[in-house]
């Protein structure tokens, strides 16, 4: 149905859905290019219990809307009606019964009738099958409950009263009066949803809507439930039968004794408690003779989608007893249609095998092939558990034991790196590779300023045993206590500091790192003795280097200032030869222009 979505984001390495889960349908599945596990309801192995939803830390599970089909219905439908569960008095807080229905009325259905109604006469029904049985009857009322027989016990099915539910027999009812119009029933139950969809009863209700989603839906159409004046319900009331969502309300309702004392009848609440009495009920004795059962532990005053701020457990119940003294508050004087519960319990009973009740079931057994125990014992190896003593079957995965988890592995339902103390263990075991696996000496230092821990790499750099150095002062060997006193009271993140140890011979590189949440320092001192040597050779043949380039740089100058000087004298030798010929051409010019003078006219 893909009825339960996964908020993906929210969703991560968290097993608590999983561990809420009797039948364990939860699949855990890694995320794509991450590591991380996350929760994926399958719901083909879900009894549609819903506690995952109320249990998730992180709110990553919702159920798919339906109230936007429902507000499309009204839109074009001026006969829809509301079958609304008698826990609606319990689910808000802060609203009187009156102002629910006036917010209801608010968002436009035809009519307000309450599913308790058709409680009494289911609870009549099995009252009657109870008093003609051989064995023990089991009520059919919670969805959830004949998923968890069909799928899971499906051996129990005969002793499951074929009666239908009190929302399905109400929206019969409903039909019968008016075969066109369209009912929705508002309820705090998740496997109400699904149930609709089920053989045989597709055809009675219309729509289902959680108490959840009408808050949402309020909220979208800017209703406000506590600013309307009281509304009041339309047809017949209830009796006893608004104690329905309470459990043992059944049996109450069917005019039986719900005595916790009583051998006759009993009531059984939370999912994992019906399952461990219909498994062991084998064994029981007496066998009592009407057993009510309700996945939702207390009832459906707990039901997982129930408001947020609908109060603890106990206030709802005690809002359900005080509304059974005023519900005569919550209804006009108008004649009760079609059909009449004012009967006695005793009469009510010898009407109450009405065809509209009758029902019939289906085996939907979940069949799982087993893995054999060398598979079970290749899937344990994985986490480091070779012998029954290594299975420590702490629950923290979810899962009952460690060979359950095993199983679920080779299923698919189960990742191998579910198991908490393994990946402690494994995350111990990297943490500890890191500390005594690395050349750096690495000591743990108290805020008393003493050495609490070190690794072998520290004992190696100090010359000393861990025995001799734990305990003492640090400042003793490597860190003096003002450079401590950084990290501890001025609050310093690392402190990177270098320091030589003569006696010992060493250079070193002190970082300390300051670890606020243990109120401890990590002091790491990285040798770097050789390093330094290194650098101090480095230097030296620099120097002799620099020498030498400069006695060479020395001698070519002195060979180029000779070469220069023997450049310049041979210079000044010619300069002087050319200018005395210059001269002594221009001269010789000078007397050739003298005699050849008369080339020029005459004057006039």
């Amino acid at each position: 149905m893909d009825l339960i979505r996964v908020n993906e984001a929210h969703c991560r390495d968290c097993y608590k859905c999983l561990r809420s889960c009797p039948v364990k349908a939860i699949r855990m599945e890694r995320a794509p290019f991450s590591q991380q596990l996350r929760a994926r309801v399958d719901e083909s192995r879900c009894v549609l219990d819903g506690r995952c939803i109320a249990e998730c830390p992180q709110k990553a599970k919702s159920v798919r809307p339906a109230y936007p089909s429902v507000r499309s219905l009204i839109a074009v439908n001026d006969d829809v009606w509301v079958s609304l569960a008698p826990s609606f008095v319990a689910a808000f807080a802060h609203l009187r019964p009156g102002q629910v229905l006036a917010g209801l009325r608010k968002l436009g259905f035809a009519g307000i009738r309450e599913t308790a109604v058709a409680a009494e006469w289911v609870a009549a029904a099995h009252r009657k099958i109870a008093e003609k049985s051989q064995g023990p009857v089991m009520t059919s009322s919670c969805p959830a409950i004949v998923n968890l027989i069909e799928m899971y016990i499906p051996e129990m099915l005969p002793n499951l009263a074929p009666i239908v539910s009190p929302m399905i027999a109400h929206a019969r009812m409903l039909k019968k009066e008016a075969p066109c119009r369209k009912v929705v029933f508002i309820g705090p139950c998740l496997a109400k949803y699904d149930e609709i969809t089920r053989p045989g009863l597709t055809q009675d209700v219309d729509q289902v809507i959680s108490f959840v989603e009408l808050e949402t839906w309020w909220a979208e159409e800017g209703i406000d439930p506590s600013q309307l004046e009281d509304e009041y319900f339309d047809g017949p009331a209830p009796l006893e039968a608004v104690l329905f969502p309470l459990d043992g309300g059944l049996i109450k309702t069917a005019g039986l004794t719900p005595d916790m004392l009583s051998n006759r009848t009993l009531t059984v609440s939370g999912l994992d408690n019906c399952q461990d009495f219909l498994i062991n009920l084998a064994a029981s004795e007496p066998v009592p003779m009407l057993v009510e059962m309700m996945a939702c532990p207390g009832g459906c005053i707990n039901g997982p989608l129930m408001p947020a701020d609908s109060d603890d457990a106990f206030a709802r119940r005690m809002r359900i007893l005080k509304y059974r003294e005023e519900r005569p508050n919550y209804r006009e004087n108008c004649p009760c249609p079609a059909m009449e519960n004012s009967l006695a319990d005793d009469a009510r009973a010898e009407h109450a095998d009405y065809e509209f009740l009758q029902r019939t079931y289906e085996n939907r057994q979940i069949i799982s092939v087993e893995p054999t125990e060398e598979q079970i014992k290749e899937v344990l190896a994985m986490t480091s558990k070779y012998a029954p003593e290594d299975e420590l079957n702490c629950g923290a995965c979810g899962y009952n034991s460690c060979k359950e988890k095993a199983i679920a592995v080779l299923q698919g339902m189960a990742d191998p790196e579910m198991c908490i103390p393994y990946m402690r263990t494994k995350a111990e075991s990297m943490s500890n590779l890191v500390f005594f696996g690395t050349p750096n000496g690495v000591l743990v230092v108290g805020s008393d300023e003493r050495i609490l821990d070190m690794n072998s790499s520290a004992e190696r750099i100090f010359g000393t045993s861990r025995n001799h150095l734990v305990g003492t002062l640090a400042s003793q060997w490597i860190i003096d206590s003002s450079d401590l006193r950084r990290v501890f009271e001025d609050n310093e993140e690392i402190v990177r500091l270098e320091k030589e140890l003569p006696e010992l011979g060493l250079i070193v590189l002190v970082t300390v790192v300051s670890a606020k949440k243990e109120n401890v320092a990590l002091v790491i001192v990285e040798d770097i003795t050789s390093q330094r040597q290194r650098e101090t050779e480095l230097q030296l043949v620099r120097g002799v280097t620099l020498e030498r380039a400069q006695e060479v740089i020395d001698k070519q100058m002195a060979v180029a200032q000779k070469i220069a000087g023997l450049l310049g004298e041979t210079t000044a030798e010619t300069k002087v030869i050319l200018t005395k010929l210059m001269r002594v051409m221009k001269e010789e010019g000078n007397t050739d222009g003298a005699v050849s003078g008369d080339w020029r006219r005459p004057t006039e």
